[in-house]
């Protein structure tokens, strides 16, 4: 889901030969705004995580493949492959779950976000 409404706040998964992952990822090349985005996140951090049973990771400064920089709430599901037929059911049920936690979560507070 990337149209939050918020310019630089999108929610995303991704799945590939080693792990997939689900999270709210903060980018734009201001990094006072994303600070400023990524501090009324985390001024709800205890919120998400009583709701949410799988660990959540929270990285102010998070390194993409393509060297560059955001700020990302997410969780991640190892030792699965995209291409092992196998690992589909699980990585379908941990998106489901984790996803729709974020989601929800997200269009909770949408507001607080945009506009606080």
């Amino acid at each position: 889901m990337n149209d939050t409404g918020i310019k630089q706040v999108k929610l995303k998964f991704h799945f590939d030969e080693h792990m997939a992952m689900t999270g709210i990822t903060i980018d734009t090349r201001n990094s006072e705004k994303r600070f400023e985005l990524w501090e009324k996140f985390a001024s709800m951090k205890k919120i998400l995580e009583e709701r949410a049973d799988f660990p959540v990771q929270w990285e102010k400064e998070f390194m993409l493949d393509t060297q560059k920089t955001v700020s990302m709430i997410y969780s991640q599901l190892n030792d699965v492959n995209i291409y092992s037929r196998d690992d589909w059911k699980k990585v379908n049920s941990y998106f489901f779950k984790t996803m729709s936690l974020f989601e929800d979560f997200f269009l909770e507070y949408c507001d607080y976000i945009k506009y606080q």
